[in-house]
């Protein structure tokens, strides 16, 4: 019954549109045949109008560019002379009634004379000074608000040329809108007539009928269109009356139009004969046809309309992706309503699914790239858009080839041939790449991980999907995991074999030195015991190499100024790098840190004989000291904390390295030297000591382009005190006990042979339960507890303190080859007393008679750090 219904309502709307429409269409057809020729009259007549405002306008336009030409022509103007320029201005001031702010503006957009006051403002951001400078044409700008008198007005501009040619100031003025509109209301137009004057832009600059309120606006959009395109038009004015408006510009040289006139004749008058006619027909006509029509319009609205644009609505915002969209009408029992139940069923269903699949893939941190047939991209996640520096919205459409793949280093693309995510859509297989380039849109690459999987339908293959993942930083990650890894291992090879060198080297200088003194002076052996002691030196500052790369040395830090330690190194170093190498020192802040001295004075001695062993045939060496707020950032920056940093930087102009040698630099034994030439121990000690001492050393070099080393220390806040010399005193012995604990028998030997000689009493034990168990049975005193550090079972610092429970007060002494685990971990508090491997006998009774001496303090008082 309802669908009949429908059908009936939509045969009677066409019934009363069939007997309706043709007899309205005659007549409206011949009024508006009659209107037309009225409106080709009016048009005629506004635009013969418009011409005579707009060549008003015209000569106004002239006259100041007449002014602006005779000011660029003074010659004070063009000497520059900004007083005789504002003394000649004064006059054409005073003379140009209609011309406010005559003056001449600088290069720099500043006011270079002014013929009146006002405020002076920097006017390059006005189109009357940007445009001469530019373009070195005559310009006229848009209208502005002065800023120095407070009045609407439209600025001008000539370049002032050189006698070369060149633009060297601009030279302007200010055209008061109040000229123009004092002009126009000296136009006689038609009764009702309008007129407006508009800049380049279309805001209004004077007006009929005048309304101060319209002044500095936009014309309605209609009537603004017909001036920006010079085209008689139909259109309610700006005071709200319709009129047939006619357009011209005004033109002040090559370029667009610098003012636009309108001007409008009433139509209403020409109109009202046809409107009258046109007026009783569709009352006569109309009253039956809309009984008629709003009969069938409001049935067929309800009934069918109004469902039917609902449903197609909604069909086109999920056709746009929009899957939330509904019909938003109740579901009826007729067909129609049955339609848009089912409808809405199936958004929803869609909705969930569309849902779910974008929640999936914007949850994974791989980028998806779904590619069509024709490789253009159709789908993409977040995760893909960041890691291509792209939006996902600018990858949609665009081809995938171009958007993922680099260019050759030539520049030239790689062929899509050669592509192996599109070989997957090209033979059906699942394509994985390990290490692939891929391009983000700065230009820049970055490898990726990719697997490429065809989409096939119906066996037809359609498309692929692209997953991705840059590792980049997995690679980096890896790369520095094993460089620290090789590092270390080779730090800790080098300290134990330090160790065990120098518990050697203790047992050759002591015997050697106590064979030298039990030897007669002049005696023929005395020549090879001071070889053997000199090779033994040579041997000790090896190990010495050894234990700072390894960082288990033991340091002396104290506050220091890098600047100082550079001066005070800089005759040495002069005579060591020789005549063809120049030094320069270049000191540029007192680079205050913490550390010890005499290694830093090492590492600046290996730096400088590196830089001179660099250049064969001479050169220049600069050694500079800074002080930076912040290091740059990266990736080798070790144990350097964020903050100030002090600079040590090392450069030379030598050889260079490149990629490969500069990743090996600081590899212990590792040289480009010749054999014999070099150990390959002195970077690897630079590195050791920086590292140690909680900086980071960098490394800027290219094959003949020379080197610069950057040791990067943290800044300390105090100033360096004075240092004062300190003189070593004489090896005295004296009655006291000791206990001595040395696991290596020729060591213990040797030491007990020196203490014994300097009248100590020892008590000797092998390991540090041998030790405990020897204090137990001793009965007397013991007043100092002498032992290496590495020991069988328990360290020496576990020693000390289960000594310091049984004999409390007990002084101690540590020996050892270096102070530190190969962890970095310090085996002996910072403060203890320690006596460093390889030492001599009078070095061994100097160290035991300073900690016999010192001050009472408990052997275990200390902590570790």
């Amino acid at each position: 019954m309802s669908k009949l219904l429908a059908s009936l309502r939509v045969r009677l709307l066409f019934l009363v549109l069939v007997a309706v429409v043709p007899a309205l269409g005659i007549l409206t057809y011949a009024a508006r045949e009659h209107r037309r020729l009225l409106e080709t009259g009016v048009e005629q007549e506004s635009h013969a109008i418009a011409r005579l405002i707009a060549e008003r306008n015209g000569r106004v336009i002239e006259r100041a560019r007449g002014v602006l030409m005779g000011i660029s022509r003074l010659p004070s103007v063009r000497a520059a002379d900004a007083e005789a320029c504002s003394r000649d201005l004064a006059p054409l001031v005073a003379g140009a009634i209609d011309l406010g702010n005559l003056g001449v503006v600088a290069l720099d957009g500043e006011y270079f004379c002014r013929g009146g006051g006002g405020r002076r403002v920097n006017l390059l951001d006005r189109d009357n000074v940007r445009v001469p400078l530019e373009t070195g044409e005559f310009a006229v700008g848009a209208y502005r608000v002065s800023r120095s008198r407070g009045v609407p007005t439209v600025g001008l501009g000539l370049p002032v040329r050189s006698d070369e040619g060149r633009v060297t100031a601009v030279a302007i003025a200010m055209l008061d809108v109040a000229t123009l509109q004092r002009d126009l209301d000296d136009m006689d137009l038609p009764e009702g007539g309008a007129a407006v004057v508009l800049d380049r832009d279309g805001t209004i600059l004077a007006l009929r009928p005048y309304d101060v309120r319209q002044v500095g606006t936009r014309l309605p959009p209609a009537l603004h269109a017909g001036a920006m395109e010079d085209r008689a038009r139909r259109a309610v004015g700006p005071d709200g009356v319709e009129r047939i408006y006619g357009f011209h510009d005004v033109w002040a040289g090559p370029g667009p139009a610098v003012l636009h006139v309108a001007a409008g004749v009433p139509i209403a008058a020409a109109y009202a004969p046809v409107n009258r006619i046109l007026r009783r027909t569709f009352l006569a006509f109309g009253g039956i046809a809309l009984l008629a029509l709003a009969a069938a319009g409001i049935a067929g609205e309800r009934l069918l309309v109004r469902k039917l644009r609902a449903l197609l609505a909604a069909a086109r915002r999920i056709a746009a992706g929009d899957y939330s969209a509904r019909v938003g009408l109740e579901p009826g029992r007729e067909e129609l309503g049955q339609l848009i139940g089912a409808f809405d069923e199936m958004a929803h269903s869609l909705e969930s699914l569309s849902r779910q699949n974008r929640l999936i893939l914007d949850s994974v941190d791989e980028g998806i790239l779904g590619v069509d047939r024709e490789g253009r991209i159709v789908f993409a996640n977040p995760a893909a858009a960041r890691a291509l520096g792209r939006s996902v919205e600018e990858l949609l459409g665009q081809d995938g080839h171009a958007v993922v793949h680099p260019t050759r280093p030539d520049g030239s693309p790689i062929p899509a041939a050669e592509c192996r995510v599109l070989a997957a859509m090209r033979d059906g297989r699942v394509r994985h790449g390990v290490d692939e380039a891929f391009r983000r849109r700065d230009g820049s690459a970055f490898p990726a991980e990719f697997v490429a999987s065809p989409l096939v339908d119906g066996g037809a293959i359609v498309g692929l999907v692209l997953a991705f993942r840059d590792v980049g930083e997995r690679r980096r990650l890896e790369e520095q995991l094993r460089h620290s890894q090789k590092m270390e291992a080779v730090g800790q090879l080098a300290g134990g074999v330090a160790h065990d060198f120098n518990n050697l080297l203790t047992a050759i200088v002591s015997f050697a030195r106590l064979v030298q003194e039990a030897l007669p002076p002049g005696h023929e052996s005395q020549p090879d015991v001071r070889e053997i002691l000199v090779a033994a030196d040579r041997a000790g500052t090896l190990t010495r190499q050894l234990l700072a790369f390894s960082r288990r040395q033991r340091l002396a830090p104290r506050v220091v100024d890098l600047a100082g330690v550079v001066r005070g190194m800089e005759p040495m170093l002069r005579r060591i790098l020789g005549e063809t190498v120049a030094l320069e020192v270049a000191v540029r802040a007192p680079g205050t840190v913490v550390a010890d001295p005499g290694q830093l004075e090492l590492a600046v001695l290996n730096l400088a004989v590196n830089a001179r062993d660099a250049m064969p045939d001479g050169g220049r060496v600069v050694i500079e000291v800074d002080e930076r707020a912040a290091p740059e950032p990266s990736a080798d920056d070790g144990a350097l904390l964020p903050g100030p940093v002090a600079l040590l930087s090392v450069r030379d102009g030598g050889v260079g390295m490149d990629d490969a040698t500069r990743a090996r630099v600081f590899e212990p034994f590792f040289t480009t030297k010749p054999l014999g030439k070099g150990t390959g121990l002195g970077l690897s000690t630079v590195y050791g000591i920086v590292s140690q001492s909680g900086g980071a050393i960098r490394v800027r070099s290219a094959p003949g382009q020379g080197s610069e080393f950057r040791i990067l220390l943290p800044l300390h806040a105090e100033e360096a005190a004075p240092e004062r010399e300190l003189r070593p005193g004489r090896a005295a012995g004296g009655p006291e006990t000791l206990l001595l604990v040395e696991d290596d028998p020729a060591i213990r030997a040797v030491a007990r042979r020196a203490l014994d000689g300097a009248g100590y009493r020892v008590v000797d034990a092998a390991s540090a339960e041998a030790a405990l168990t020897a204090a137990d049975a001793f009965q007397g005193a013991i007043h100092l507890l002498v032992s290496d550090v590495i020991l069988p079972g328990r360290n020496g610092w576990d020693l000390a303190r289960a000594l310091e429970e049984r004999r409390p007060g007990v002084r101690v002494l540590f020996v050892s080859g270096y102070a530190r685990h190969a962890s970095g971990v310090a085996l002996v508090p910072a403060d203890a007393p320690f006596l460093a491997k390889p030492f001599a006998p009078d070095d061994l009774l100097r160290a035991v008679r300073s900690a016999l001496d010192a001050p009472e303090r408990p052997a275990a008082a200390a902590g570790i750090s």
